[in-house]
Formats: structure tokens, sequence, C-alpha cells
């Protein structure tokens, strides 16, 4: 649903022509939105291969996400940005036993974008360095599942961003659309506002 808003905000903006490029008169950016990310999809095909002698659901959520940036020039800023999914996996008739196991990643990383200005948005391309925290909350006590509790770690997390787009509506509020290589998502929509 947010993708469609998105898409239909992004044409009648194009084709009123009243989109504006990012103006580095504002210097801040604030960013709010929703994406998909590896995991969740990783999480969906696991749930299609398990044999029929357990039921598997899986549950995921958007890997939502706030960012900030703030502009030190006309082509580079700065900013930071916090992301969180959670995924649930449920195994029905697992023996005589119904399991249940939450997993939940938050990410915190530095970002550093290049951008390149063309009529009425704002491209850019960059990186994002920080790192994911995994949490796991089970009530599964099967051997065959603790490999679920190497999941409870801190880990490094380098995404590249090779492509993000802000158009502006207004002069404050704007769309998003940005893609990623590593977490936490490689595809995300969203709102900005800048200052």
């Amino acid at each position: 649903m947010k993708r469609k808003i998105f898409v239909v905000l992004l044409l009648i903006s194009i084709a009123t022509g009243k989109t504006m490029a990012q103006s580095f008169d504002h210097s801040h950016n604030i960013y709010a939105g929703g994406g998909i990310s590896a995991t969740q999809l990783l999480f969906r095909v696991v749930e299609n291969i398990i044999p029929d002698t357990a039921n598997l659901t899986t549950n995921t959520t958007a890997a939502y996400q706030l960012t900030y940036d703030y502009a030190l020039l006309d082509w580079l800023s700065v900013g930071g940005g916090f992301s969180t999914q959670s995924f649930e996996l449920q195994f029905d008739q697992y023996g005589a036993f119904n399991h249940t196991a939450t997993l939940r990643r938050t990410n915190l990383g530095a970002r550093l974008l290049l951008h390149f200005h063309r009529d009425a948005f704002d491209f850019y391309s960059g990186i994002r360095i920080g790192f994911s925290s995994w949490s796991v909350n089970s009530d599964i006590e099967n051997d065959a599942f603790s490999a679920l509790n190497s999941f409870d770690t801190f880990l490094f997390s380098g995404q590249l961003i090779p492509l993000g787009i802000r158009g502006y509506l207004t002069e404050n509020i704007g769309v998003s659309f940005e893609t990623g290589v590593g977490a936490p998502h490689f595809l995300n929509f969203g709102l900005n506002y800048r200052l």
C-alpha cells in the first residue's frame, strides 16, 4: 500500500511539475519509511521448503527505518540511520507441540551520501556502516533448533546504497525511494522532511 501511495504521489508531482530538487538551503533531512529486506525474503523461502511433517508459518514486519542526513556540501551529506524489523516463526504440529520463535533485528549505522542533482530530483549513492543487533525470544527447547540461539548477537553491518531518489512535493515535504545491498533493506520507500 505504501508503495502505491508513493508511486501515485511521484507521478502526480512529475505531471504537475511541482517536484523540487534537493535544496541545500535546507541542510537537515529527516526520513521515515519502510522496506523489504533479503532476510524477509529468505524467511518466506524457508517457509515453503519445510517438509510436510511440520507446518511452518512466518510473519515479518517491514524493515522500518528512520534516518537523519546533514548536508556538508552541495554534493556530500553525512548522517545516521536506525532500522528495526521482526521475524516470527511458528511451528505447528512439530512432534506433539507447537513452537514459536521471534527474532528482532535492530540496525544502527552512519551514512555517507554523494548527491547528483538532476532537474526536479536529488539522486544519491553512498554507504552505511554500523552494526546489527539480533535478539531471539523462543519457546523451542529442541536441540535441532539450537541454531536459533546463534542469532542472539551483535554483527558488523555494511550497506552499499547504489541509488536513492528524493523529490519534494512542497518546500519541506518529499518522497523517497532507496535501494541497498546489505542490511537493513534492499528496497525502501518513505517520506522526507527537510529543515
